[in-house]
């Protein structure tokens, strides 16, 4: 593996030949989608995905991935997104997609792939955003990202670059929460009716109740499992 950073050519041949690089076993499953849709300017991403894959799986989970076409689908796919990806916590959570090969039969197929285009669709901070939900709730993830208030005196004597900075923190988690939610990942717990003041739970701006929290759903804690940000689901979810 040591050899993969010194030329990103070697590192084609090697995926694409299967023999001298990367994953033997699983190379030659590689070598067209890596040879035909991956640009040269990325293979360095794609490298280091290969080496976590060598790294994190067993000789005998690649083999199970050479002779499952399903499980070969879901490589290619997560190569593909590894070519996208910038940081070493994505290409962790997409090697976790695909472990325990024996498993991916066409249930699991379909729910992990399914899974790779929602993760597809996530940064890495929505991700956080998501895992600090289930964790410690909603209020704990937001602290952890609000930044100190300021007045408006302070605002006002920002320069532009300062602004925009101020002005893009403020806007990531409602960016971070919007998406999670449109992807079905949050369930939205809302305020619940008053008999003393039957309107008083209903948000003008929207006409439904006040949403009071977020909490994970369970598909957002079932993507949280396959990417390994969790251990194990709630009792009651039984969906392998």
């Amino acid at each position: 593996m040591a050899g993969l950073d010194d030329n990103k050519r070697d590192v084609l041949a090697s995926v694409a030949k299967g023999v001298t690089g990367a994953i033997p076993l699983v190379g030659p499953a590689l070598a067209e989608v890596v040879g035909q849709t991956i640009p040269n300017q990325r293979m360095d991403r794609v490298a280091e995905f290969i080496r976590l894959l060598d790294q994190r799986l067993t000789d005998v989970e690649l083999a199970q991935i050479k002779s499952n076409p399903q499980a070969i689908d879901l490589l290619e796919e997560a190569t593909l997104i590894a070519s996208r990806s910038v940081s070493d916590a994505r290409r962790l959570h997409l090697v976790n997609l695909i472990r325990e090969p024996e498993k991916i039969g066409s249930q699991v197929y379909e729910v992990r792939r399914k899974l790779l285009q929602i993760l597809r669709e996530l940064s890495d901070e929505d991700v956080n955003v998501l895992a600090d939900i289930n964790l410690r709730g909603d209020k704990h993830a937001r602290w952890k990202r609000s930044s100190e208030p300021i007045t408006e005196g302070t605002y006002r004597s920002m320069s532009p670059a300062e602004r925009e900075i101020h002005e893009t923190n403020e806007a990531s988690w409602p960016l971070s929460i919007g998406m999670l939610d449109r992807l079905g990942l949050l369930t939205a717990v809302r305020q619940e009716q008053d008999s003393d003041a039957p309107d008083r739970h209903i948000d003008p701006n929207t006409g439904l109740p006040r949403i009071v929290r977020y909490e994970a759903s369970e598909l957002g804690k079932l993507l949280l499992l396959n990417i390994g940000e969790i251990s194990e689901l709630h009792p009651t979810v039984n969906l392998f």
